[in-house]
């Protein structure tokens, strides 16, 4: 009896042992096959995505497509044209495809992706991934510059202010700020170094150099108009006994060099021949004298060494004096 206890002891003993070993072995099978399922369930979660833990260019695109990772990059920011604001205002818009303008950010991050190992997906869970690309940009600069050429840039020519006389004076006639380009290199320039920066918006103004800005502005004439119309309305009257005679207006100008800028100077060969046409009516000293007779009527009496009387001009003098009158700009009631 003994000995047939002692054998079954040992059967159930054994069979035991070998639950035991199902039962490990189950378990150990079942974690393999939930670790399979993870490990393939990552795969395919992170299929077409960057791993965890993975910045571009400093930005985090962990578990983003190329496209959601371009989206954030900025890669999608390329503008489809370029656009020039004239001086006047006015608004010139290339389509850069017109001078194969291309941006290498959406393929660079394309080109990163098809290089993460996505096997290994786990392996961004344990550590971060440090990725970047150059940005570079490109585009045919030959045929930009065509197209720069031949864009109509305006039609008005820039004016300076200038000063105006008319029959009442002087008056400012406004600079006019023209719209045409006259140095198309500086404007291929500033366009060129825009695009090169990434910005596709230009605005085209006096300090860019590509127009001719009035050297003369209507504020730097007003003083100078004031003077020149003082000028014209002051007066200078000859007195010569039996008569005067009045200096006036577009007279008094007529004497004058005045320049495009209101700058001016008395013309003292104008000023003397002035005196001398005076001369050559007013005189009246050892010239033949006409009278109206009672009798007679009309005579003329000639000139005679011992009847030399009458007006005589000092035509020297008189030149001196009127120049420096001219110079003081001030008026004259009566002139001996």
């Amino acid at each position: 009896m003994s000995t047939n206890k002692s054998t079954k002891n040992k059967k159930r003993k054994k069979k035991n042992g070998n639950s035991v070993i199902i039962i490990c072995g189950a378990i150990i099978g079942a974690m393999i096959a939930a670790g399979g399922l993870g490990y393939l369930g990552g795969r395919a979660y992170y299929s077409g995505k960057f791993l965890s833990n993975t910045t571009i260019n400093g930005k985090d695109v962990s578990g983003m497509t190329a496209e959601k990772a371009c989206d954030v990059l900025g890669a999608y920011n390329t503008p489809s044209a370029l656009t020039i604001s004239t001086i006047d205002g006015q608004t010139i818009s290339i389509p850069v495809t017109d001078f194969d303008y291309e941006f290498n950010a959406e393929d660079e991050v394309k080109k990163l992706l098809d290089d993460v190992n996505h096997t290994a997906w786990f392996t961004g869970l344990a550590g971060n991934t440090t990725l970047s690309y150059t940005e570079a940009a490109s585009y045919d600069k030959q045929k930009l510059e065509k197209i720069l050429e031949y864009t109509g840039w305006g039609e008005i020519p820039t004016e300076n202010a200038e000063l105006v006389q008319d029959d009442n004076g002087y008056t400012i006639k406004d600079e006019i700020q023209g719209n045409v380009v006259t140095d198309m290199d500086k404007l291929i320039s500033k366009v060129e170094d825009s695009i090169d920066m990434g910005v596709f918006e230009v605005k085209l103004n006096e300090k860019t150099g590509c127009y001719e800005v009035p050297a003369v502005d209507a504020a730097s004439l007003s003083e100078k108009c004031e003077k020149l119309n003082n000028l014209f309305d002051m007066s200078i009257t000859y007195d010569f006994d039996y008569t005067t005679r009045t200096l006036t207006g577009k007279t008094i100008m007529k004497l004058l060099n005045v320049d495009d800028n209101g700058d001016y100077n008395v013309d003292e060969d104008r000023v003397a021949s002035y005196v001398e046409k005076l001369a050559e009516k007013y005189d009246t000293y050892n010239t033949e004298r006409k009278f109206n007779a009672t009798i007679q009527g009309d005579i003329t009496i000639p000139t005679s060494s011992d009847a030399k009387y009458g007006w005589w001009i000092d035509k020297d003098r008189t030149t001196e004096e009127l120049i420096e009158m001219l110079y003081d700009g001030e008026s004259v009631e009566s002139v001996d």
